[in-house]
């Protein structure tokens, strides 16, 4: 119990930094995403709850770390934000996969992955999805552990793929522009600020 207050003191703490302007977003916040005794896994969802309707208050976006249970997780997200009246498009699903279907993602904004395998899972859902969503290295500057998550330059690398791959599927030009413009600048604008 103690922990639990000290935790929703800290995001009291963090959204007053977003409301000076010092930050534009609160995160990462979430759930286990290891396994848990139930009574664990039902006090870290009622925190959430209770942690999505400061941000809603505060009209906060939120960058969510949780467990990939694949659709379920964002599921169970969606159902969150729409009890704690946090607008969906207010809680960023960090670290998702490549499948963009409104299926997996229940119209939440996510980041996907950009590792390989990632630019075809996006090509096989991309006209599947109704939610903003962003490229994720996740990077790590931590010598001692080379290749854990994705360096910088992966982002250019995967941008340039996915273009060569949306001309294969026959996009025009405009469409491609219009697709990479909303992924690097627009759905951030609209998201975050």
């Amino acid at each position: 119990e103690e922990s639990t207050e000290l935790h929703i003191s800290a995001v009291g703490l963090a959204l007053e930094m977003i409301e000076e302007g010092e930050a534009i977003c609160l995160g990462e916040v979430g759930r286990p995403h290891y396994q848990v005794s139930e009574d664990r896994w039902e006090r870290a969802n009622d925190m959430l709850l209770e942690i999505m309707r400061m941000a809603s208050s505060a009209n906060s976006p939120m960058q969510l770390h949780v467990e990939d249970n694949g659709h379920q997780t964002c599921a169970d997200m969606a159902s969150l934000c729409d009890k704690a009246g946090l607008p969906r498009n207010r809680a960023v699903r960090h670290f998702a996969s490549s499948d963009l279907s409104q299926r997996n993602t229940s119209g939440l904004p996510v980041t996907v992955s950009m590792g390989k395998g990632s630019i075809e899972g996006i090509c096989s859902s991309i006209e599947l999805s109704n939610a903003h969503w962003g490229m994720e290295t996740d990077f790590l500057d931590d010598p001692r552990r080379p290749g854990a998550v994705l360096g910088p330059r992966t982002v250019p690398k995967r941008t340039n793929q996915l273009c060569k791959a949306l001309r294969l599927m026959e996009w025009d030009d405009e469409e491609i522009e219009r697709c990479i413009l909303d992924i690097h600048e627009n759905w951030i604008s609209s998201t975050y600020f």
